[in-house]
């Protein structure tokens, strides 16, 4: 990880801002077959839980890993964020008691 020194002389030396030089405002490219193709697992595992990334999740949950598809839903129950009625059909029995045992 630069330090924040390295990244201002990075900005000033592409003549460029600090936002840019990182990416900042850069749209995340998806590809539905494999969510994972463009970016680590926790990237978009995180962008997910924020709210930041918004994806059918009906079609890529399959993609995810068993503590992955906690998390999101531990989130996704926290934050107050309905759960497709589509998602929960496909949710383990486990998964379903996690956010409540019933579509919320």
């Amino acid at each position: 990880m630069p330090t924040i020194d390295n990244l201002v002389v990075l900005a000033h030396f592409f003549n460029i801002s600090i936002e840019d030089l990182l990416c900042l405002y850069d749209q995340i490219e998806i590809d539905p077959k494999n969510i994972f193709k463009y970016h680590r697992r926790e990237f978009i595992v995180n962008k997910i839980c924020k709210g930041e990334l918004h994806l059918n999740l009906t079609d890529v949950f399959h993609q995810f890993t068993k503590q992955e598809r906690f998390l999101i839903l531990y989130s996704f129950k926290n934050n107050h964020i309905p759960i497709e009625e589509s998602l929960f059909s496909k949710l383990t029995f486990e998964e379903q008691v996690l956010i409540g045992g019933k579509n919320k």
